[in-house]
């Protein structure tokens, strides 16, 4: 990383950064592929408040010492492990290794929230940066106990239980 790692938190997000971060996709394709089914694109930022959910599960925001959003996610509970969704790091800030900064403090956000040692997330099949880093991270594709129908059809689940 190019920054002092010292100089970087991981805070609560609100639904002004939504902004921020949806300029970060390009396409409903980047955009879905990110936030799943209900996403837009184009959409209004009250539709992108509903879809995400920001004010119901924990969101949480990346951030330097200028306050620069680096980095977003999002846990909730599913099938009783942490489950992450809706990562996502700047195309400004990718390749410097905020992904793995941010997915190693939610994991421990997480696991101080719920109290839950195993984790979870779904990554498209064809992101094969994200895959990686989960990989490298420990998390490992797993079969998903139900049906993977619509654009769960073209994921992988993966597990963490470190």
């Amino acid at each position: 990383m190019d920054q002092n790692p010292l100089s970087i938190e991981l805070v609560n997000a609100s639904e002004l950064d939504l902004a921020t971060i949806y300029r970060w996709f390009d396409s409903l394709k980047s955009i879905t592929d990110w936030g799943g089914p209900g996403m837009e694109f184009p959409m209004t930022s009250e539709e992108l408040v509903d879809v995400t959910r920001i004010n119901h599960i924990p969101s949480f925001k990346l951030t330097d010492s200028c306050f620069s959003i680096l980095g977003f996610g999002q846990y909730y509970l599913r099938l009783e492990r942490i489950h992450f969704g809706r990562i996502a790091v700047s195309p400004l800030h990718r390749g410097k290794g905020f992904g793995r900064d941010l997915m190693q403090r939610l994991i421990v956000q997480g696991r101080k929230e719920f109290g839950q040692r195993e984790c979870s997330l779904f990554v498209m099949r064809d992101n094969l940066a994200a895959k990686m880093l989960y990989q490298s991270l420990g998390f490992e594709v797993a079969a998903y106990p139900e049906p993977m129908n619509g654009m769960l059809a073209n994921c992988d689940y993966m597990l963490y239980r470190h």
